[in-house]
């Protein structure tokens, strides 16, 4: 059972630093091609073009985010980093729900605050589509958290 706890640990931090390592490479890659041709608008737009063909399949990645600094392309590396944090709380912390409730809870959080700060997306409908479905994941988790405080306060004074 042991073995097999540390071999669900060792795939879980496997694949997050293969998602982290794709995610740095597209976004080192649209920057460099950004930088090199910041002067030239024509060629700009034909290496724009070569780029998004050649990571077509890629796209949800860079396509429709701001590009003005490196902390609005990287939405979507948090928003998956986050998946993958809520899937190990869940799988690690089973037995520590407030902490599972806690963290989870600063985890939206972080991530909402993320967001105002940065506006990561080019279209406002974009921006507001993601605010209202971070809300409901905050809300959703802060009654999770209260519930969770509630049943650990409950458990206590029965015993």
């Amino acid at each position: 059972m042991q073995a097999l706890s540390f071999l669900t640990a060792l795939s879980f931090m496997v694949s997050l630093i293969v998602i982290m390592a794709e995610n740095f490479y597209l976004v080192l890659q649209y920057q460099k091609i950004k930088k090199a041709l910041a002067n030239d608008p024509e060629a700009k737009i034909e290496k724009m073009r070569k780029f998004s063909k050649k990571w077509e399949h890629h796209q949800v990645l860079f396509k429709g985010y701001r590009d003005a600094t490196f902390m609005t392309q990287a939405y979507m590396f948090f928003f998956i980093l986050r998946a993958f944090l809520y899937n190990f709380f869940v799988s690690y912390l089973f037995e520590y729900p407030v902490a599972q409730a806690v963290l989870m809870f600063l985890l939206s959080l972080a991530m909402l605050v993320y967001m105002l700060v940065t506006n990561p997306f080019k279209s406002r409908l974009n921006m507001l589509e993601i605010l209202i479905y971070e809300i409901c994941i905050i809300l959703t988790n802060l009654l999770v958290l209260i519930m969770a405080a509630q049943d650990d306060n409950g458990d206590s004074e029965a015993s």
